[in-house]
């Protein structure tokens, strides 16, 4: 599966390092995902072109909010 989203959203990695790490956020995401959508919400979630990166990593790149020191 992470494999398949890779191609699909042009992810590349630096190196094997880095993209054994992008599988468990992945991997993570995915279950959160898995566990929300298996509730009674009235949304469902779904794999995105950020399923590789944290919360804090989404946060800070793309909402230009600061983590307070």
């Amino acid at each position: 599966m992470f494999n398949s989203w890779k191609v699909e959203n042009g992810k590349k990695y630096s190196s094997k390092t880095e993209d054994l790490y992008r599988l468990s956020v992945f991997t993570q995401n995915n279950a959160d995902i898995m566990r929300h959508n298996a509730g009674d919400s009235t949304y469902t979630l779904g794999l995105t072109l950020f399923a590789d990166l944290t919360s804090e990593e989404f946060i800070s790149t793309y909402t230009g909010i600061k983590e307070q020191e």
